[in-house]
């Protein structure tokens, strides 16, 4: 099974301070009690070092997610 941390945010003036890393042990923490053998966590590349936070504690990036808004569609281009 496979945990998600979708949103991990700490206030910009208390960064650096191991609150993040604190509060994602405990999130690891639950998550393996309830079973969980991987860890999936969520970084918005608009956010500061959010990538490089979850990089240096050992979290390897495996996927690119794509969005956009719903009711939208485009046409492919051709060519």
């Amino acid at each position: 099974m496979v945990g998600r941390v979708t949103l991990l945010v700490v206030d910009g003036d208390y960064r650096r301070r191991w609150i993040g890393t604190a509060l994602l042990a405990a999130g690891e923490t639950a998550l393996a009690k309830a079973g969980c053998a991987l860890i999936e966590v969520m970084s918005d590349i608009m956010i500061d070092n959010a990538t490089n936070f979850f990089r240096a504690l050992k979290f390897e990036q495996k996927s690119f997610r794509l969005v956009r808004a719903a009711g939208s569609p485009q046409k492919p281009r051709r060519g």
